[in-house]
């Protein structure tokens, strides 16, 4: 995951760059999950959950599966739930 100047970015701006409506994101690769609250084109703040894979070690690129909510964990992280406006996906 790099920049426009190939610079490696933290995993946390990675996603905000690829999600750029992410108000909050709490990620890691080495649990394979990122939780995220995203502003839908409503206006309302909105729960989104994705599996992380790395991809390639040398590169750092990591892949990602966006997740239905009902299939997510029960426990979220309270950065992340304060976001939210509405728990619908």
């Amino acid at each position: 995951m790099n920049d426009r100047d190939g610079k490696r970015l933290a995993l946390a701006a990675a996603i905000r760059q690829e999600f750029p409506e992410a108000i909050a994101v709490d990620a890691s690769v080495a649990k394979g999950r990122a939780y995220l609250a995203h502003r839908d084109a409503g206006g309302a703040v909105r729960p989104m959950y994705l599996w992380l894979e790395r991809w390639d070690v040398a590169d750092g690129e990591v892949m990602y599966k966006h997740v239905d909510i009902a299939e997510s964990p029960i426990r979220w992280p309270s950065a992340v739930v304060a976001a939210l406006t509405t728990w619908e996906s």
